[in-house]
């Protein structure tokens, strides 16, 4: 067996495949990795990512959009997102 085929079964068997997210396939031991360091680098306690690009993109783009009581962006005021028809759903949705 080549180098590279061992190294891409040990890597599935460690981290699953490229499967779904965390909400179906459970969660990995590298994303609980990641939030930790995350945690550390915002000198936090803890940190949690959003478990889908979809819902990434819904959350932070309402955010951005939407006047938010901790993070005030616009200093009170709204943004503007200007899109494409072409953008994918979840951009559309956010």
């Amino acid at each position: 067996m080549k180098k590279s085929s061992r190294w891409l079964l040990k890597t599935l068997k460690n981290m699953g495949g490229l499967g779904s997210t965390r909400l179906l396939s459970g969660t990995l031991d590298i994303q609980i990795s990641f939030e930790k360091k995350l945690a550390r680098f915002l000198d936090k306690e803890d940190s949690i990512t959003f478990s889908s690009g979809y819902l990434a993109n819904v959350g932070v783009i309402r955010m951005l959009i939407d006047p938010f009581p901790y993070f005030d962006l616009f200093k009170g005021g709204q943004g503007v997102i200007i899109s494409d028809e072409l953008n994918h759903a979840s951009i559309i949705d956010g």
